[in-house]
């Protein structure tokens, strides 16, 4: 029923390309230039030194914390906190990426990898103040808020998910053994060498990195298109129009939903529980990074879906009681 489901999309989605070929155009015309423009200066000297950090013997030295009172706490290694602020800090997908990488090594185990797969797929800090905090609309004191919330609601999701994968991981029973889903990874990518070595690792590192990020291009051109069509054909205001692009494609939506006449608490609310969500583009980025891992990508989806009901949630919360 999948197979046939998506066949009938992609079936209707060359369809609408066909009828509306200008649009079709301008929509991968704009999702590659954001691919060339932002994403790749952004995202691929990151993946290349993280990659290449992973594999070095630093981290070795700080793969024990998970058994320290702090790493009990917050249910987190040495390579969970190092993974948890590459994802927090550089962007969807950095995060999945590098749960791929640690766990496909060894580094980390299925019930943290699921734990980190929750919470470290974010928007880096650079977009939301490119996107939403630097909206002239919206006052200093709402931006303060509007990061407040934002952050609360991934905090909340880090709670609610170590509480399920870490202090109850029985209910979480895998269908298949984790040294089974490794020796699948490691037959999937080119793998770094055990003793390390500069030179190969570095090559392993800028090949894993373009393989990824030409993937990303790919997710990024596809919902270009599909967004710019429902742009187009939908028929509701520019404003609903907007948030269906977010849904879709999210830096495409954010910029349109800038330009409509809203209410300046509505907007912020908007902006942010979008923000946490992160598009359906965001999305498929992460579930591909997973491909290979045996990991379940329902709960990445099932986090980002809970994390933006909750930042709206907070985000009203914040604004009736201190606005």
């Amino acid at each position: 029923m999948k197979k046939i489901l998506i066949g009938v999309l992609s079936l209707l989605q060359l369809f609408m390309i066909l009828l509306l070929p200008e649009t079709a155009l301008q929509g991968a015309r704009d999702g590659l230039l954001l691919w060339f423009n932002r994403v790749i200066p952004a995202l691929l000297p990151c993946m290349i030194l993280s990659q290449l950090f992973l594999h070095s013997q630093i981290l070795e030295k700080l793969a024990g914390t998970e058994n320290s009172s702090g790493g009990r706490i917050s249910g987190l290694s040495g390579y969970g906190w190092y993974i948890a602020l590459n994802g927090l800090l550089c962007g969807i997908p950095m995060g999945a990426r590098m749960v791929h990488d640690a766990f496909c090594s060894h580094k980390i185990k299925r019930s943290e990898a699921l734990l980190l797969l929750t919470f470290t797929n974010q928007l880096s800090p650079a977009f939301l103040m490119e996107y939403v905090f630097a909206d002239p609309g919206i006052s200093g004191k709402m931006r303060s808020l509007l990061l407040i919330s934002y952050y609360m609601s991934v905090l909340l999701i880090w709670i609610i998910s170590r509480y399920i994968f870490i202090i109850y991981p029985g209910k979480i029973a895998p269908s298949l053994s984790e040294h089974t889903i490794w020796a699948a990874c490691s037959t999937s990518k080119k793998e770094a060498s055990q003793t390390f070595s500069l030179s190969e690792n570095l090559d392993t590192s800028i090949m894993n990195s373009l393989e990824t990020i030409l993937r990303i291009g790919g997710y990024i051109l596809l919902f270009s298109v599909l967004a710019a069509i429902v742009q187009g054909i939908a028929p509701f205001s520019q404003t609903v129009r907007s948030i269906l692009v977010s849904v879709f494609e999210i830096t495409t939506g954010l910029g349109q939903l800038q330009a409509c006449r809203l209410n300046a608490v509505v907007k912020s609310i908007l902006f942010n529980s979008l923000c946490a969500f992160g598009g359906l583009s965001s999305l498929m980025q992460v579930c591909g990074m997973l491909r290979e891992t045996g990991l379940p990508v329902r709960v990445c989806i099932m986090a980002k879906l809970g994390q933006g009901a909750l930042t709206a949630l907070i985000t009203g919360l914040l604004f009736f009681f201190v606005l």
